[in-house]
């Protein structure tokens, strides 16, 4: 399995995304879009378990158009009020049609 961080050009800007490649062909390729917490270890494992089946996965930093934000914790995010302002500033700015 291989790991390999890109640059996504948009037309608002440069979209972080990591995709991750099983050693084989890849049988299908996934999108693997995040939650409201953003990119993190927990989803590269999640990326990495698909990878290990035989599938290609991309996974996009959708709130690329507003960093640097975070990083939040999902146990505690929601908890203060900082970071729960930023998480539905995020959440609230990023339409489905952007995605």
């Amino acid at each position: 399995m291989t790991k390999q961080d890109l640059e996504i050009k948009t037309q608002d800007g440069s979209a972080k995304a990591r995709l991750f490649r099983p050693a084989a062909p890849a049988k299908a390729g996934i999108i693997l879009y995040m939650d409201i917490f953003g990119p993190r270890p927990a989803l590269d494992q999640m990326a990495e378990r698909l990878a290990g089946h035989g599938y290609a996965v991309l996974v996009p930093d959708l709130f690329y158009r507003y960093v640097p934000y975070g990083p939040f914790d999902p146990k505690t995010a929601f908890a203060e009020e900082k970071s729960k302002a930023a998480l539905l500033m995020l959440s609230g700015g990023t339409t489905q049609g952007m995605t």
